[in-house]
């Protein structure tokens, strides 16, 4: 992954209780803004809701995201 990407969370991401606040209350999508440490894996996400409206910033786990595919 590379800074820019929109992501979204992984099945294994959305299962952690750290998370549930997006998986059930705002859904939607984040753009990879910021890696930190490229061998720990540490992404800063900026997430937006379903609706396209900036929610929060985001720190994640590699194995918490995935790319965003198009239907």
């Amino acid at each position: 992954m590379k800074v820019g990407d929109l992501v979204v969370l992984s099945a294994r991401g959305a299962k952690l209780n750290k998370n549930m606040n997006i998986t059930h209350y705002h859904g939607g999508y984040g753009l990879l803004a910021h890696i930190i440490d490229t061998e720990a894996m540490c992404y800063v996400v900026h997430w937006f809701d379903k609706n396209g409206e900036y929610w929060r910033r985001k720190y994640f786990d590699r194995f918490e995201i995935k790319k965003f595919k198009k239907k």
